[in-house]
């Protein structure tokens, strides 16, 4: 009798761990033993095998990183600072997450760069500075590499120069 009573709690809790949630826009990838499943959960509940596998919950909303004080060498080596916006969202989260280790981060140091490499092009005197075409430049020289991540760019935009 008592075995059963523990058998029956035993299920009881392997099956209460095997059930997870995913809310609202969060998509939810499932790795057994390391390697990711083919396709992403979510939202509502997901059954996993306790200890097996593993639940990583990434948000394919719209979601924006901002850059601040960007320093950039423009024409006739001025220092400027630049402050930038840039929105995106994941097309593919399996992809966004093993592609790169940090999508976040490598999003805003490949944003930081292109602004870097783009800021002495765009910049045809000193006094003038056009921020839309500078934000045209960079997006065109982070979306390749932010699509082969599985990220969609939906905007950047530069909004203080300085």
């Amino acid at each position: 009798m008592e075995a059963v009573v523990i058998g029956i709690v035993l299920a009881g809790v392997l099956l209460f761990a095997s059930m997870k949630t995913v809310k609202g826009d969060g998509r939810a990838i499932v790795e057994r033993l390391g390697r990711p499943l083919p396709g992403v959960r979510g939202p509502g509940i997901v059954w996993i095998i306790p200890f097996f596998d593993r639940l990583r919950v990434v948000d394919v909303g719209s979601q924006k990183l901002e850059l601040r004080k960007l320093s950039v060498i423009a024409i006739e080596n001025r220092l400027m600072h630049l402050d930038l916006v840039v929105a995106f969202r994941l097309l593919d989260p399996v992809k966004a997450s093993s592609e790169v280790s940090d999508y976040r981060q490598g999003l805003t140091e490949l944003a930081g760069t292109a602004a870097r490499g783009s800021a002495a092009e765009k910049t045809p005197t000193p006094n003038v500075f056009d921020r839309d075409a500078l934000a045209e430049l960079i997006r065109s020289k982070i979306e390749p590499v932010a699509r082969s991540w599985g990220i969609e760019i939906e905007k950047v935009e530069v909004t203080a120069v300085r």
